[in-house]
């Protein structure tokens, strides 16, 4: 293919699985990256993933460094950290899912006057790691729900691509040996770059021709 057909600049923003916590060849973002460069001439990839960042954190930082970057194509993946429990089992969600919709909204119509948007969806955990650190619980029935709050939301109200790695993976009755890696809450390299895959069928199949 030509490679000036690609976006220019791609961000992608979210927590940890976006900066490639556990991972030697920089997590999917890097994997995506080393495809992209040879797929597109003197293009760029950003990758903005902060470790344990919510939604709450992201849209105040997000505005200025969209500005400061102007990508073409915006990719984000966010939800998992919002939807952990802190401090025990029975304690709510840490962002409720009418704020995280909230902050969804915002980060998309921000996005949107500039850039093409897509999402990345959160991927099942292994609930027998639980705590990560002394008081952070994550579940993957917490994640399910605002996985598919988050895919009706865009889907319902944007139309904008979403790349639904939990219907995937969920499906796969040993997930967690495949695409987990030991602490059972980032992906391994084989999970990392399954979602690589994803992303450039995703960006080769919706964002060629801008």
């Amino acid at each position: 293919m030509d490679k000036k057909q690609l976006p220019g600049s791609i961000s992608f923003y979210g927590a940890s699985s976006v900066y490639g916590v556990s991972d030697a060849k920089g997590g999917f973002v890097g994997r995506f990256r080393y495809w992209y460069d040879h797929h597109r001439e003197n293009g760029v990839v950003y990758n903005m993933g902060i470790p344990a960042e919510t939604t709450d954190e992201l849209v105040k930082r997000f505005k200025d460094e969209h500005k400061r970057r102007n990508s073409h194509l915006i990719i984000f993946k966010v939800g998992t950290n919002d939807a952990h429990r802190e401090g025990g089992t029975n304690k709510k969600n840490y962002v409720p899912k009418k704020r995280f919709l909230s902050n969804v909204q915002e980060l998309i119509e921000t996005a949107l006057k500039t850039a093409h948007v897509a999402f990345i969806s959160p991927y099942p955990v292994n609930d027998d790691a639980n705590p990560h650190g002394k008081n952070a619980y994550y579940f993957t029935q917490d994640i399910k729900e605002y996985t598919y709050e988050l895919k009706d939301f865009i889907r319902q109200n944007y139309g904008l691509v979403f790349i639904d790695i939990f219907s995937d993976w969920i499906k796969n009755s040993d997930y967690k040996n495949a695409y987990l890696s030991n602490d059972g809450l980032h992906a391994n390299g084989n999970g990392y770059q399954y979602i690589a895959e994803r992303v450039q069928e995703a960006v080769l199949q919706n964002f060629s021709h801008f």
